[in-house]
C-alpha cells in the first residue's frame, strides 16, 4: 500500500512539473516589433526592435524566461505644411540590453509577464477562450468589451496555435505570441503612439504572420554601427524614390534592402567612388523597410526608411 501512495505522489508531482514547463518559449522565440512615439508632434520616434529569450531565472520559487531588448531609434519628423521649419533629426541609435527587460512565464494557456521592480507578476494573456467569450483585463488590455468573434489556427514546429480576432476590431489576440501590436504593447489604439507586430519565430524561422524568411531583421545591431561610413537617405519618409548619400566607403559595398518580415527585396552594388545613387521604390509596398551597406572587412550601416503616398 505505501509504494502504491509513494507511486501515485510520484506521479503527481511529476505531473505537475510538466505542466509548469513554460511550453510557449521552446525554440527560442523571437519578437520583432516596431513601435512610434509622438510626444512632440510632428517630431516622433521609430523604434524598431527584437525581444528575445536567453536563459531561465526563478523568482520567488517560480521559474521564468529571461526578456532582452535589441533595437534602433531613429527619430523622424512628421510631413505636414506646419512642419517645414521645425527640426527633428538626430543621428539614429541602436542599443542592446545586457540585463532583462521583463521575465515571462506560461501555464495552462495563460502568459505572465514579472518587471524588473514588481514584487508580483501580473497576467499578461489567457488563451483559454471561445468564440463569444470576453477578453478579461489584463497587464495590457484595458477594455471591458473585447469579444472573441473567431477563431482559425497557424502552424509551429510545437503544434497548432490559435488565432482570436475580436470583434469590430482589426485586431488579433495570438496564442504563444501576444497581440496585433506586439507582446508587452498595449492591445488597442493609443492617441499617441502606434506599435505593431511585424514577425515572431522559433529558431530563426518565422511562424507569424508568414512562415519563410527570419525574424531577425534586427541581426545586423550584433555589431557596432561602422564609425568611419556613413549613409543618410533623403527625404525620409518618401514617394516612390529618394537620394541615398554615401560618406568614406571603404571599398565596393552592396546596399540590402529588407522589409519588416526579414525578407530581402532589393540590392544594389556601390562602388567606392560612389557618393550618391537613386533609391527606386516605386514598385514596393508602403511601408517600413531597412536597409544594410555591407563592405568587406568593416561593420554593416544600417537603418531604416519609410515609402509613403
Amino acid at each position: 500500500m505505501n509504494r502504491l501512495v509513494l507511486s501515485c505522489l510520484l506521479t503527481t508531482i511529476i505531473s505537475n512539473c510538466t505542466a509548469q514547463v513554460n511550453e510557449y518559449f521552446k525554440g527560442n522565440p523571437q519578437w520583432g516589433i516596431t513601435e512610434q512615439n509622438y510626444p512632440n508632434f510632428p517630431c516622433y520616434t521609430d523604434d524598431t526592435y527584437n525581444y528575445i529569450t536567453n536563459g531561465d531565472t526563478l523568482l520567488n520559487n517560480t521559474l521564468y524566461k529571461k526578456i532582452f531588448q535589441k533595437g534602433i531609434i531613429s527619430y523622424r519628423k512628421y510631413p505636414s505644411p506646419n512642419s517645414q521649419n521645425v527640426n527633428c533629426e538626430q543621428p539614429s541609435q541602436s542599443y542592446i540590453h545586457n540585463v532583462p527587460n521583463f521575465y515571462l512565464r506560461s501555464f495552462n494557456k495563460k502568459m505572465y509577464v514579472k518587471l524588473k521592480n514588481d514584487t508580483i507578476e501580473k497576467l499578461l494573456y489567457d488563451f483559454n477562450l471561445n468564440v463569444g467569450d470576453t477578453l478579461p483585463i489584463t497587464y495590457n488590455n484595458y477594455e471591458k468589451n473585447k469579444i472573441v468573434s473567431a477563431i482559425d489556427s497557424f502552424y509551429t514546429p510545437y503544434g497548432y496555435r490559435k488565432r482570436f480576432s475580436i470583434s469590430n476590431k482589426n485586431e488579433y489576440l495570438i496564442e504563444g505570441v501576444g497581440n496585433t501590436n506586439g507582446l508587452l504593447n498595449y492591445f488597442g489604439i493609443l492617441l499617441d503612439a502606434v506599435a505593431r507586430l511585424n514577425c515572431y519565430s522559433l529558431n530563426d524561422a518565422n511562424y507569424y504572420p508568414t512562415t519563410g524568411g527570419t525574424c531577425i531583421s534586427l541581426a545586423w545591431f550584433k555589431a557596432k554601427i561602422a564609425n568611419k561610413t556613413s549613409v543618410t537617405i533623403s527625404p525620409n519618409p518618401f514617394v516612390n524614390t529618394a537620394t541615398v548619400e554615401f560618406t568614406n566607403l571603404q571599398s565596393n559595398a552592396t546596399l540590402y534592402i529588407y522589409n519588416t518580415l526579414g525578407q530581402l527585396v532589393q540590392q544594389q552594388t556601390i562602388l567606392p567612388t560612389t557618393t550618391t545613387v537613386k533609391l527606386e521604390c516605386s514598385a514596393l509596398p508602403l511601408g517600413l523597410y531597412y536597409y544594410s551597406l555591407v563592405q568587406p572587412n568593416a561593420t554593416n550601416v544600417v537603418g531604416n526608411f519609410v515609402i509613403t503616398n
